[in-house]
């Protein structure tokens, strides 16, 4: 599934798949965490340090600030051993103090809801009463009551081979759509938030094991927008009446970070697959395509085989990181390339558009890199803003506070830390 850290209606999620065990809803404070890795030094040529938010017991996997920016949460891959599977911590931005955990869930989700008032946590493999397999489990936590507000279950096929894709709140608030693999299909499920009611539900069973790339709502929230592989189809989803159209593209893409929707659902990236030594490789091209009539509107053409692809919120400039190790901007209503920045040193990248779309942020998600550096730029002048150090394993998650003065990064070393951001000069 493709970076959309940016702030719209999708959460933030990120890319690890792991085998889940579930245990029950607790809300008492896990016992601190011994053995962290010392504190890095800030070297040569950064731009600063960071305040470091312990408590995580494995991999921070996701993060998501409340829409004041007054909190942060962050998820936790599960554990194999151990009393907690699944962690969500809330943090207090301000202090970096730890608040709370919320529910033992969290790893692939961690939402809040527009106003703020609702915390989404997915927890996968709860056990069905009726001894017909399991189900993924979202929980919508009241933020203010710090209780659940409602358990919505997605049912999975016998086996339980399910796990987590996305999950998001409509831009207003009132619906949740959670999306799980059940092995051979995607079910997609539509809930009312006030009543935590099931509303619609469709799948893609008999279409060739299809593999979520992105999701979002219409700006209105009259549709939720899906594109899957292969083959690359993109899924109308209307929810109002539960009717679902589909258009299936001729251009193949991966089924690892191939294709990404804008915001509004009415464009579509997608990277070229060409053959290689009987293999199925990326290209340096991206393809611009509308989703609803499925027409090509333009080709960017990158020297190098493209790995990460975001748009920027308002879906005017398309971020793509290569293998070249350079991160380039296109301008979508021309193709034009806008800016090419290097710094990296390795082209496997989490990226993450401010809300007003103005800063980037990267940061070094390889798990074999030693390129663990966050950097933030200047999307207008192309330019580097600040590098950072202070991650001792790979960043999972990355995500700016809604005001753009903060960057909250998650990583394999179990910590999330909060990034000052250099301000935009005119020098």
């Amino acid at each position: 599934m493709m970076d959309t850290n940016s702030k719209d209606t999708r959460p933030l999620i990120c890319l690890l798949i792991f085998a889940i065990t579930s245990l029950a809803c607790i809300c008492l404070k896990p016992p601190a965490r011994s053995g962290l890795p010392a504190e890095p030094q800030p070297a040569a040529g950064d731009s600063g340090t960071s305040r470091v938010l312990t408590g995580h017991s494995s991999d921070v996997t996701a993060l998501d600030f409340s829409p004041d920016g007054a909190l942060l949460a962050s998820g936790q891959r599960p554990t194999l051993s151990g009393e907690h599977f699944y962690q969500t911590w809330v943090w207090d931005v301000a202090s970096g103090e730890e608040l709370y955990p919320v529910y033992e869930g969290g790893s692939r989700v961690v939402a809040f809801s527009p106003d703020g008032t609702l915390l989404a946590v997915e927890n996968d493999y709860v056990e069905n009463g009726d001894g017909g397999g399991y189900s993924i489990e979202f929980v919508l936590w009241n933020v203010a009551s710090q209780q659940v507000q409602h358990r919505l279950f997605s049912r999975c096929n016998a086996a339980g081979q399910c796990r987590t894709e996305t999950a998001s709140f409509s831009p207003d608030g009132t619906m949740f759509v959670g999306v799980a693999d059940n092995g051979d299909y995607l079910i997609a499920r539509l809930w009312d938030v006030a009543s935590g009611a099931e509303r619609f539900s469709f799948s893609t069973e008999g279409n060739n094991a299809p593999k979520l790339q992105d999701m979002t709502f219409s700006p209105d929230g009259s549709q939720v927008i899906l594109v899957t592989v292969p083959p690359t189809t993109v899924w109308h989803w209307n929810t109002a009446n539960g009717d679902v159209t589909s258009k299936a593209f001729d251009q193949e893409t991966s089924c690892w970070n191939g294709a990404v929707l804008s915001p509004d659902g009415t464009m579509l990236a997608q990277v070229e697959m060409q053959d290689s030594d009987n293999k199925r490789i990326k290209t340096g091209r991206i393809d611009l395509s509308d989703t609803q009539s499925g027409e090509r509107l333009r080709v960017l053409q990158g020297p190098a085989p493209v790995l990460s692809l975001l748009f920027s919120p308002d879906g005017a400039i398309l971020a793509s990181a290569g293998e070249d190790n350079a991160i380039r901007l296109w301008d979508t209503a021309s193709g034009a390339e806008l800016s090419v920045l290097l710094g990296h040193s390795y082209g496997l990248l989490k990226l993450a558009f401010s809300d007003d779309g103005a800063l980037l942020g990267s940061a070094g998600a390889g798990v074999f890199s030693e390129d663990l550096t966050v950097r933030i730029w200047d999307v207008a002048h192309g330019r580097e803003l600040g590098v950072f150090r202070g991650h001792a394993e790979s960043i999972g998650c990355i995500a700016f506070s809604p005001d753009g003065t903060l960057l909250a990064t998650g990583a394999g070393d179990s910590t999330v830390r909060l990034w000052q951001v250099p301000a935009i000069t005119n020098e």
